[in-house]
């Protein structure tokens, strides 16, 4: 080893962050950020490490030791990871100021005061037994509202809720709750993921959640799968080719886990984008009558569920699997720990609370030690369809 180093400060852990060890790695919380991120062996490792008031130079010698790399590897390894560590406020380095990072002003309106605009389109709609009237601002948001919600109109007067998608400054968009603001972002996703977790809570009042995952989710003979994936992966075409084959539909967008580990049913109509529609129009007599959708991403069929199915009891996950279709690929379904299958939920998007909380995430943890999870490639629909009935 070189002993003509200087000591490097790398910095150590901030005080807003929780540390859980897990099988193969571990996971950080960070409480003023309300943010999750998992890691592997490795990197808990050094985690360790450097919590403890050592040199630097002496730091990466042992971690050069533990995995009998040279030193110069090592310390590039380590510089690394504790420079992202340091750029993500997870490390306070002691050579220069510690990262702050201020929360930005909450900003509201008082929408009661605010003059009304002329909707873009407005929606009634009942969800089991709840009336729900929709406002959109914009031509985009309303058309939206339809897809999701067209097929359950409803010409009762009487709202219990009313819901308004408002257009807020910089940009930003506002959920509207009975006149009360409840949510703002600029981020398309996580606005529609809030409506949807607000309308979820509304007809489940009495329920309490552990997570609300982007997926999907089938179930038959009380046995469920929960998919989960990123756009573009195929999910909603592997639902939509199980469900010819006896599988209950459940979900195509959110999956609400409640907090002893089932899911109860969101039966939104599977958005199916044209790259599928030879796949599945086999499967469906009727495909030729499913309603066509332009969108801003392209056209999309839509395959409508049953009003019955916001009815169905919750059922018990008998599996979580990642698809992905892969031109080209034979058909593989892989086990993955608890640990990698967070950090897939994490990589995408996970809703675990607001603050996250360290029992929250340690039951996230046990579920998901329950809980068989797989990644699932292929290249064909009617392959993936199969492999999929030997878990459930």
């Amino acid at each position: 080893m070189a002993t003509d180093r200087l000591p490097r400060n790398f910095g150590r852990p901030a005080e807003s962050i929780r540390t859980l060890t897990t099988a193969g790695g571990m996971l950080l919380l960070d409480t003023a950020a309300n943010e999750l991120t998992a890691y592997n062996d490795t990197a808990r490792h050094l985690w360790e490490l450097l919590r403890h008031d050592r040199p630097d130079d002496d730091l990466i010698a042992s971690f050069a030791a533990h995995y009998a790399i040279p030193y110069d590897i090592a310390h590039t390894d380590v510089e690394r990871i504790a420079r992202q560590w340091q750029s993500r406020g997870l490390l306070v380095n002691e050579c220069s100021a510690p990262l702050f990072r201020p929360q930005a002003e909450k900003v509201t309106t008082d929408w009661t005061r605010a003059p009304k605009p002329d909707w873009a389109g407005t929606l009634t709609c009942k969800i089991r037994t709840s009336v729900f009237a929709f406002a959109a601002e914009t031509p985009a948001a309303h058309q939206l509202l339809q897809m999701y919600f067209k097929h359950l109109e409803t010409d009762e007067l009487r709202a219990d809720v009313h819901i308004e998608l408002r257009t807020a400054a910089g940009g930003e968009s506002a959920l509207v709750v009975d006149g009360i603001e409840r949510f703002r972002t600029r981020d398309d996703g996580l606005f529609f993921g809030a409506l949807h977790q607000t309308v979820l809570q509304h007809i489940h009042p009495d329920s309490a959640w552990m997570a609300m995952m982007h997926g999907g989710a089938v179930a038959r003979d009380g046995r469920a799968l929960v998919m989960s994936a990123p756009s573009g992966s195929g999910k909603t075409t592997l639902i939509a080719a199980l469900l010819p084959r006896g599988y209950d539909y459940f979900a195509d967008d959110l999956v609400a886990l409640s907090a002893d580990g089932w899911i109860t049913p969101w039966p939104l109509p599977l958005s199916v984008k044209a790259g599928s529609w030879p796949v599945l129009s086999g499967l469906y007599e009727d495909w030729p009558s499913f309603p066509r959708h332009d969108t801003a991403r392209g056209a999309v069929r839509l395959i409508m569920p049953d009003r019955n199915a916001w009815d169905r009891a919750p059922a018990r996950v008998q599996g979580l699997v990642f698809p992905q279709f892969s031109p080209g690929a034979a058909v593989k379904l892989a086990r993955l720990t608890a640990l990698e299958a967070l950090q897939r939920l994490l990589s995408d998007r996970v809703w675990l609370g607001y603050p996250i909380t360290e029992d929250r995430v340690r039951a996230m943890l046990a579920w998901l030690g329950d809980t068989p999870a797989y990644h699932l490639v292929h290249d064909d629909v009617a392959d993936a369809a199969r492999c999929i009935e030997t878990i459930a």
